[in-house]
């Protein structure tokens, strides 16, 4: 249960990460 929950949570750090570099690279382009 808690393998599962570790891998549940690095998925969402994942995840995070990702959108904020993908905003980062939609602001270095509207600019």
């Amino acid at each position: 249960m808690r393998q599962a929950f570790c891998y549940v949570k690095s998925l969402a750090d994942q995840t995070q990460t990702y959108t904020e570099r993908a905003k980062l690279n939609i602001n270095n382009k509207s600019r």
